[in-house]
């Protein structure tokens, strides 16, 4: 029965793999290879160590696709490549027997559902991926700990440059001053915070549910001479928040929300907003086209790295926000080729650190989950299978300017520079390109 598995499993997935169209993509295996597509496109190479590769791909997709490389059961000389690859040809998977399938989708869907955003739920989500420990998200994020898109001003920026030009970015979108009160939702590790207060003199209160990251931020900010009276560090969901604020900044946090709780978001921020306010949210898209096929679709980032999250979409984000808000679109702006760069630099930033990786006490099984993931991240945003958007409202009696932000290359002294990794802001210093 087992051989009868496999030996179906091989021929469904060879078939699938038969109808790439772009690209080429040499596939060798125990016992066999085979070089598949040959049109215009990406070269990929997959090697196959075991062939229960095919039976995990042909009955559990993409989830299976991913747990294979995880326990090793195949590999490749360029992961990005073939990943490109495989998203160019991305009906290859979506072509895979449903009825095959059907049993683990269904699966996966009940697991998913399981792990639904709300108070209690989004707590112990947070907890899985953002409590794995400050010293490790030390080892590849900028010397500042931005965990989001940055915005590349020229191709040689540095990831810190890049990512100081991104919080610019948002705060002069916002007129950020001295006069505003600045509610962040999603911390980090304070460094928007930090930057928005001693670089713009606002006051920030700043949430985050994840404890290692409202213990580090906390902690930083305490140790700021300029910005500790400035900001505020709470512990709260957003949907416990109290006050009014002028501004509002929420950076790849709205993943974590979930489509069943888009009206309880933006119902919140409603509330806090004064009616003179605006509001700039960053957030990782999915194009409104195929918005539905993603959630229907289990997600292997979904399942090992980000429990509970959902891409999001523009439509849904302007619907919620009409049924719930009388906030308007002010300015939108699309900044998912940056994070392919982004990407880039933290992957490359976490294979410099492994031996350091491995003194944490992560086994080999987690790094090649985290190469899986930073590697899969940027071929989707190279091939824009995904984008990531900033997205600027405003309360009616709002009168903010709708100007571009200088570039990087025009400003100084913007450039943040830590003491050290554990230590406050040291004084700012001219950005000089190389």
């Amino acid at each position: 029965m087992v051989n009868l598995l496999q030996h179906a499993s091989e021929r469904i997935v060879l078939a699938a793999l038969r109808r790439i169209a772009r690209g080429r993509l040499r596939v060798s295996w125990p016992g066999g290879q085979e070089v598949f597509g040959g049109g215009n496109g990406h070269d990929a190479d997959l090697t196959i160590h075991d062939r229960a590769f095919f039976a995990r791909v042909a009955t559990g997709g993409e989830i299976g696709l991913g747990d294979a490389y995880m326990d090793g059961l195949w590999s490749t000389t360029d992961l990005v490549a073939l990943v490109r690859l495989m998203l160019a040809n991305r009906h290859t998977v979506a072509n895979l027997p449903k009825l095959v399938t059907a049993l683990s989708r269904g699966l996966e869907h009940l697991a998913h559902r399981a792990r639904d955003n709300s108070w209690r739920g989004s707590r112990r989500n947070i907890h899985e991926h953002y409590d794995l420990g400050n010293r490790f998200f030390e080892l590849f994020l900028d010397p500042n700990l931005l965990y989001s898109c940055a915005i590349y001003d020229q191709p040689g920026d540095s990831l810190a440059a890049a990512q100081v030009n991104k919080l610019r970015t948002i705060c002069d979108r916002l007129e950020l001053g001295p006069a505003d009160h600045v509610l962040e939702i999603g911390t980090g590790w304070g460094g928007f915070a930090l930057f928005a207060a001693t670089r713009y003199g606002c006051r920030v209160t700043t949430t985050t549910i994840s404890e290692e990251q409202h213990a580090y931020a906390t902690a930083r900010i305490a140790r700021s001479r300029d910005a500790k009276q400035l900001i505020e560090v709470r512990r709260d969901d957003y949907r416990d928040l109290t006050g009014r604020y002028n501004k509002i900044v929420s950076i790849e946090m709205f993943e974590a929300v979930g489509l069943r709780h888009y009206d309880e978001f933006f119902g919140a921020c409603q509330r806090l907003l004064t009616d003179d306010g605006a509001m700039l949210m960053q957030t990782i898209t999915v194009d409104d086209w195929r918005f539905a096929d993603y959630m229907a679709t289990p997600s292997w980032i979904a399942k090992r790295i980000f429990p509970g999250a959902e891409l999001a979409s523009v439509a849904e984000i302007l619907a919620s926000q009409a049924r719930v808000t009388t906030l308007a679109l002010h300015h939108a702006m699309e900044i998912g080729p940056h994070y392919a760069q982004t990407l880039h630099q933290w992957r490359e930033r976490f294979h410099a650190r492994l031996d350091d990786v491995r003194a944490q006490g992560f086994d080999e099984r987690f790094i090649r989950m985290w190469d899986l993931y930073l590697g899969f991240c940027e071929a989707a945003f190279e091939e824009r299978h995904c984008g990531d958007v900033q997205l600027m409202f405003t309360k009616p009696a709002c009168r903010i300017r709708a100007t571009r932000p200088a570039s990087l290359a025009e400003s100084h002294g913007l450039l943040l520079e830590p003491e050290s990794l554990s230590g406050g802001y040291a004084p700012a210093t001219t950005f000089e390109r190389k």
